[in-house]
């Protein structure tokens, strides 16, 4: 069993103990989710792909955050006031962060550029196009095991590639 699922059983005891229903709740979401996965698979998950689960559930409550914006929108009759909604699943997107590594952010990881050898930096500006420079920096920080999001890379990557394009102009 992977470190991440037994820190995740360990905080659903705790969770259990402490009476904390939200986090009780989306504990059993991800264990849940994580059960079909490995039944699926038919082997246990690697701490890589209870990430990915767990990513999977924030995006979803993401998705609702940004529904509920609409407070015009209204409630069920015996259902959480849009307040308590909002609330609870900011809550449990702070649970779910939790349990996933820290990413650089988007400044940081231009810092890393700046402070970084020339060779990436010259790879990524003689890449085809921002598709390929974007590979030559995932993969690079894939080398030094920096935890970085695919997505902020690409950014950094687009805005560093259109500097040097409105540079030869």
């Amino acid at each position: 069993m992977s470190n991440l699922i037994e820190s995740i059983k360990s905080q659903l005891t705790l969770s259990i103990k402490e009476k904390n229903e939200v986090k009780k709740g989306i504990l059993r979401v991800i264990l849940g989710d994580l059960s079909t996965y490995e039944a699926r698979l038919g082997k246990t998950a690697t701490d890589e792909e209870v990430q990915k689960i767990i990513k999977k559930i924030m995006e979803g409550n993401l998705e609702t955050l940004s529904y509920l914006k609409f407070p015009y929108l209204k409630d069920a009759e015996g259902s959480l006031s849009h307040e308590q909604q909002v609330a609870k699943l900011n809550e449990e997107n702070a649970i779910l962060d939790s349990f996933l590594p820290k990413t650089l952010s988007v400044l940081e990881i231009k810092d890393v550029f700046n402070f970084s050898s020339t060779c990436i930096v010259n790879d990524i500006k003689s890449a085809k196009n921002d598709g390929q420079a974007t590979g030559i920096a995932i993969k690079w920080f894939k080398q030094f095991q920096i935890a970085v999001e695919n997505n902020d890379i690409a950014a950094v990557v687009r805005e560093m590639r259109s500097v040097i394009s409105l540079g030869k102009e």
